[in-house]
């Protein structure tokens, strides 16, 4: 067993014992205190058991992502002082009611387990960041007050209402759901600064001009056709992205000021160049990439004053035409389809390292060091048993001499 997975273990035997000792720092020390793979010390703990303590010796943190936990013992209640849990990637499918002791609690990652609602137990915590994507919850409860980040996607929700009662939101990220419709209540998120709802099934969004901390939103990947105008009002917005829509044009009403510094419109359905971007003051990157644009036609007056990044590769235009055109640009990217490159397959040759040798993928090494470690044994005791079978026949052979002597 390899030196982390005996910490692991060792810590998850801790938790289990927690509940025999009042004092958290009192029963980690009298299972470790004698022990060189977690602890030298009751104050020194191994950093790759997950555990990290504050400065009164309390369990402060417990970081164990992908460890095969299926469950959480009701011991765990007992950390009182615990202020950040890490179980990522892991089996669990329920907390325990003591759960709800963990008033300390301000960080909780659940992300990649079997969950299938969020648990009631963790909706009265005062948690400030709470992280449950990659499970399968349709729903979302009320009741969190403090949270300022919160990461849902890659669930199954269809509805969002309940999130507009989170005052403090500044996070939240609701990519790969089956989200229809945001709903009007989202301009009560006033401290919102970024919010991502890509690949969900968004087709239009309601006004978001009440949103003065906005500062990205991300709605790849959903069955917009019309670039939402309502975007061109939200007065701090400053990154959108709206790649793999069906988007062919922008409304030449939305040119008024706004702050939008990148814009991402990748695998859309324009057919021509959206002179109206030219207005937009603040435009510094602008990606339009694998579109069907075939030519950009600018008068004279239609500069992009601030433009420092252009991508309209993969397109079917002419690249000297665009170089020219915008030839005040720091750095412009064009290729025609003709030259789009190959994707990765088991032609490419093997990346190599520095040296020129080909590199080696871990899992492939640590099969051959198993081997070689299998096969190294396998001689040593051949060695040892070759040993054996000539003392035997020395000794055999002493005594033979002995008896004809005899």
């Amino acid at each position: 067993m390899s030196f982390g997975k005996v910490c692991v273990v060792c810590g998850i035997v801790l938790a289990l014992l927690a509940s025999v000792y009042a004092d958290d720092h009192e029963f980690v020390c009298s299972v470790v205190k004698n022990s060189k793979v977690i602890c030298a010390s009751c104050n020194n703990y191994c950093s790759d058991s997950g555990i990290t303590c504050d400065s009164a010796g309390k369990i402060a943190s417990l970081n164990w992502p992908s460890a095969g936990i299926e469950s959480i013992p009701e011991s765990i209640g007992n950390l009182t002082s615990l202020t950040e849990l890490n179980l990522n990637g892991n089996k669990i499918s329920a907390l325990p009611n003591s759960f709800s002791n963990l008033k300390a609690l301000k960080d909780l990652n659940l992300a990649r387990n079997a969950f299938t609602e969020i648990p009631s137990v963790v909706v009265g915590l005062d948690l400030e960041y709470l992280d449950m994507s990659g499970n399968a919850i349709s729903s979302v409860p009320s009741g969190f007050k403090s949270l300022r980040a919160l990461g849902l996607q890659h669930n199954a929700l269809s509805a969002i209402n309940e999130v507009c009662g989170m005052d403090h939101l500044k996070y939240l990220r609701l990519d790969d759901n089956k989200i229809s419709a945001i709903p009007d209540c989202f301009t009560q998120l006033a401290a919102l600064k970024i919010l991502t709802l890509s690949q969900n099934q968004l087709a239009m969004i309601p006004d978001l001009s009440a949103l003065t901390a906005l500062k990205e939103l991300v709605l790849d990947a959903n069955s917009f056709s019309v670039f939402p105008e309502s975007l061109c009002k939200v007065p701090n917005l400053e990154v959108v992205s709206l790649g793999a829509n069906k988007i062919s044009s922008i409304p030449e009403s939305c040119d008024e000021e706004n702050n939008i510094a990148t814009l991402n419109l990748n695998q859309n359905d324009f057919v021509s160049f959206p002179k109206v971007l030219h207005k937009w003051k603040h435009l510094k990157t602008l990606s339009l990439s694998k579109n069907f644009i075939s030519e950009v036609k600018l008068g004279k007056e239609e500069i992009f004053s601030c433009l420092t990044d252009l991508d309209v590769s993969f397109n079917e235009l002419n690249c000297d035409a665009v170089d020219d055109t915008f030839s005040k640009v720091n750095v412009v990217t064009c290729s025609p389809y003709s030259e789009k490159p190959a994707p990765a397959s088991s032609e490419n040759p093997v990346p190599t390292s520095e040296s020129g040798n080909s590199s080696v993928a871990p899992a492939e090494w640590a099969s051959w060091k198993t081997a070689l470690i299998v096969v190294a044994a396998i001689i040593f005791v051949g060695a040892v048993i070759s040993l054996i079978v000539i003392v035997v026949k020395k000794n055999s052979m002493r005594s033979g001499y002995t008896s004809i002597d005899g």
